[in-house]
């Protein structure tokens, strides 16, 4: 005699989150595109929702609460908002920041990426609408959440687009102010 039990209907899926990577160092106000492997034959129409953590997954912020599984979503991390900062050290390659990736109908099925570093970094000086001479010297000021110890590397365009960059400083101390 044989006894036979058929289980509901149930779904296989996969999620795994491959970017952002341990070594990624991303900054506040920059698009960014989260991406992740789901099954070959996933419907995109399924909803995944996706959550930031900049302390190792004891708070986590939401980054979409619903958008299809498509494979990779564009996320601009929201530029005045410190608290996407990586907690503990926002120094290239040391933060604490994750990516969460779960299902909108089932949420205990998800992935979590790699640690990685969300790190602020804004150039204050010189605007937009400075005017400066050769021979002057003016300074470069930027804020940022990295460390001192870090350098930084300055370079200036003609363009605005870097296709003709030019090194100002190929390593400075993270001072927060190079006079160039």
């Amino acid at each position: 005699t044989h006894i036979t039990n058929t289980s509901p209907n149930f779904t296989v899926s996969k999620l795994d989150v491959t970017a952002p990577t341990s070594a990624d160092t991303w900054l506040l106000g920059q698009a960014r595109t989260i991406i992740w492997s789901r099954a070959a034959d996933a419907d995109p129409a399924v909803q995944v929702k996706l959550d930031y953590s900049p302390d190792n997954g004891t708070t986590w912020l939401p980054i979409v609460a619903s958008t299809g599984n498509t494979g990779s979503y564009d996320w601009t991390i929201p530029a005045a908002d410190d608290s996407y900062v990586s907690a503990g050290n926002s120094n290239p390659g040391q933060g604490q920041s994750r990516v969460r990736l779960s299902f909108v109908s089932d949420p205990s099925a998800s992935d979590t990426s790699n640690t990685f570093t969300v790190s602020k970094l804004k150039l204050t000086a010189p605007r937009s609408t400075d005017t400066w001479l050769v021979g002057q010297t003016r300074a470069v000021v930027w804020q940022t959440s990295a460390t001192p110890d870090i350098q930084v590397k300055l370079e200036y365009s003609a363009t605005g687009n870097f296709s003709d960059a030019a090194v100002i400083v190929a390593s400075a101390g993270n001072t927060g102010r190079y006079d160039w």
